[in-house]
């Protein structure tokens, strides 16, 4: 995790240099990183919906890298934990853990100097890590599709905190009977992210 953010960071102090030249075609390198602490509440009649605690917390990662007129192209990485509830549904684990890693599509409003919401579209793949303790006991993998709406409000030309309010849809591969596939191959959540951009 650490490596991570200081990777970010760098990448962050790189591109800044270089925010101001355009590429061809008039795309643009930028240099956005956020991050944030998310929280999903998962609904519906579905594995992870029914048979954990809700709502959970986890963090996710955003950047954006490319930009042309005010459509801007990046990607997110989130993390999740969700504790089972349930466990006739959930089995002999402890909890469930999720990680996101979507490639993102947002378009720009600025409303004024300091406030921007952007549309955002997410399209990505999705792992399930069943544990108990530090053992673990089985994965899906999967994919996913979100919406989402974004608010910055900015402080000045480095920082600026932000929410973001989103719908996900979930579908894994998962070895069941015709019966049970539903219930554990789909899912969809709410989403509510806070946290602070960088420039």
């Amino acid at each position: 995790m650490k490596n991570i953010i200081l990777l970010l960071f760098i990448s962050n102090f790189i591109w800044s240099q270089e925010q101001s030249k355009p590429t061809t075609a008039g795309i643009n390198l930028v240099n956005e990183i956020q991050l944030g602490a998310t929280t999903s509440l998962f609904i519906g009649n579905n594995y992870l919906a029914k048979g954990h605690f809700k709502p959970n917390i986890g963090f996710n990662i955003s950047i954006n890298v490319l930009q042309f007129n005010n459509f801007k192209l990046g990607g997110s990485y989130e993390r999740i934990s969700l504790k089972v509830s349930d466990y006739s549904i959930g089995g002999n684990i402890e909890k469930t853990n999720m990680i996101t890693a979507t490639v993102n599509l947002l378009y720009n409003f600025n409303f004024s100097k300091k406030l921007l919401v952007s549309p955002q579209l997410k399209y990505g793949a999705s792992g399930l890590n069943q544990k108990n303790g530090s053992k673990s006991y089985g994965s899906q993998n999967g994919n996913t599709i979100g919406f989402s709406m974004n608010f910055n409000y900015k402080f000045n030309k480095t920082i600026s905190v932000f929410s973001n309010i989103g719908y996900n849809h979930y579908t894994f591969t998962t070895n069941t009977t015709n019966e049970f596939q539903n219930y554990f191959d789909n899912s969809n959540s709410l989403n509510l992210t806070l946290g602070i951009q960088l420039f």
